[in-house]
């Protein structure tokens, strides 16, 4: 009698279980898709610059991407505004996002010259990033360059992220780049035949030198 009591109330307590699992389980298939933020990724890729969203919480607007003039992209979401934005060491707070902040890229671990410069701020509601690709004849110290840190990251040819933008609603955005890492430099057929002929010429006298020695 005793045993039967106790599966009686056992039962009741395992089907409150199983009805909040199944609520849980509803409730996270139900979630609007703007729960999540979006993605986006700038391509620095053989001198062209593109955009990749990943995504449907935000409207994005991209400005043609052009070399040496950068890539501009505003984001906007409906009902929902920007409280702050973080990159790096950089945090551009409710106060600040209409002046906004510069973050650089370098072309190496040395962190010593600017390979791209990424800018973002507050304009009219919404949030605009730029993503601006310096040429390669354009040699500009990181610590030159007028930005607040210097260059917080560099080029490695993969994926990396910037930081994030916080909306009002909905999920956190992921703003990424990709940067090719330059080629190292191949000597001009006209070159490599001038060492050829130097080396030529050097190595029999190097030869002499050590034969006189022994």
């Amino acid at each position: 009698m005793r045993h039967r009591r106790e599966t009686e109330f056992v039962q009741p307590r395992r089907r409150l279980t199983l009805a909040f699992a199944a609520m849980l389980l509803v409730g996270l298939i139900s979630q609007p898709p703007d729960a999540l933020g979006d993605t986006i990724i700038f391509h620095d890729l053989t001198e062209t610059v593109t955009v990749e969203h990943i995504g449907s919480a935000d409207i994005e607007i991209t400005e043609p991407c052009l070399e040496d003039f950068g890539c501009t992209v505003i984001l906007t979401r409906a009902g929902a505004t920007v409280v702050s934005a973080t990159f790096g060491p950089l945090v551009i707070s409710e106060s600040s996002l209409v002046t906004g902040g510069k973050i650089g890229i370098a072309e190496d671990a040395t962190l010593q010259f600017l390979s791209e410069e990424f800018i973002a701020a507050s304009e009219n509601f919404d949030f605009v990033l730029t993503f601006d690709s310096l040429a390669d004849s354009t040699v500009l110290s990181c610590d030159q360059a007028s930005l607040p840190f210097a260059c917080s990251s560099f080029e490695t040819g993969a994926v990396q992220t910037l930081g994030t933008i916080h909306w009002s609603s909905g999920g956190d955005d992921t703003i990424q780049f990709e940067s090719d890492v330059e080629a190292a430099a191949v000597p001009e057929p006209a070159s490599a035949l001038l060492l050829a002929a130097a080396c030529g010429i050097l190595l029999p006298y190097a030869r002499r030198r050590r034969q006189r020695a022994a």
